[in-house]
């Protein structure tokens, strides 16, 4: 059976990911921002959700998400945070080269969005780079409805960022 053909499988993290969730976010860099392995348990800690996407029991993918009011110290959450919605906040989203392509953010986007409507959080939100420029994932977040309600720049990096929101 091609990983094509296997059923996906939506799981929350747990910490027997933390090393496989070390090298998939240094492998992801600098879509995302590097985090050492005592910075991911305390994400782990703290995040309202997070999905792991498998095939045949490996994982492939991760989703990462906070609500309004987390403890979570991010300029770009703060910027959603300091609004007067709530909100489900998408920190980070990676896929592992072999898991590209079979729709497994897709799907992790899907499954966040009923745990956030089922939880009365009326929309995902969440920034993507533009410089450095991420069109793939810009892109992604287009095909999935999401909006861009501006573009800033990220004080705690100098990135520039678009800051996204999709109504559930």
């Amino acid at each position: 059976m091609t990983k094509k053909q296997a059923t996906c499988t939506i799981r929350p993290l747990d910490a027997s990911d933390l090393a496989w969730l070390r090298d998939l976010n240094d492998a992801c860099v600098p879509a995302v921002n590097a985090l050492n392995l005592e910075e991911l348990k305390a994400l782990m800690k703290r995040a309202a959700w997070t999905g792991v996407a498998e095939i045949d029991a490996q994982p492939l993918a991760v989703l990462v998400a906070f609500t309004k009011g987390s403890t979570y110290e991010s300029t770009n959450y703060a910027w959603f945070n300091a609004q007067d919605e709530a909100f489900a906040y998408i920190d980070r989203v990676m896929v592992e080269q072999a898991g590209r392509g079979l729709g497994l953010g897709r799907r992790l986007y899907d499954a966040l969005a009923v745990w956030a409507k089922d939880a009365g959080q009326p929309r995902l939100c969440c920034e993507v780079n533009e410089v450095p420029p991420n069109p793939v994932s810009l892109a992604f977040h287009k095909s999935l409805g999401f909006s861009q309600l501006t573009s800033r720049i990220n004080p705690s990096d100098g990135k520039q960022v678009a800051m996204l929101e999709r109504r559930l």
